[in-house]
């Protein structure tokens, strides 16, 4: 009885991480797509309502500049429930 409500308590993590990993990779194909390069789900990082992106030529960082208005609108029709705001 007791393993079942371990069992349980360690899915509700599971369920919270999967959750991150789904959210990095939605993330990451839209920006790809948006700037028409690879970013990998393991490059981006968010802090509080900001999106920050490891290793991006400065090329594609003027471009993510550019389009930035149009990423958050994708974003926020694709991740509805989290309130991303900014893009570094």
């Amino acid at each position: 009885m007791e393993n079942f409500g371990i069992k349980k308590y360690l899915e509700k993590f599971k369920n919270i991480i999967f959750q991150k990993e789904e959210l990095y990779e939605v993330i990451s194909k839209i920006i790809s797509k948006n700037l028409n390069t690879d970013i990998s789900s393991k490059d981006i990082k968010i802090k509080n309502t900001t999106i920050y992106i490891k290793k991006i030529n400065p090329f594609f960082k003027n471009e993510l500049l550019i389009k930035k208005e149009s990423i958050l609108s994708n974003i926020k029709k694709e991740v509805s429930n989290y309130n991303i705001t900014n893009i570094n």
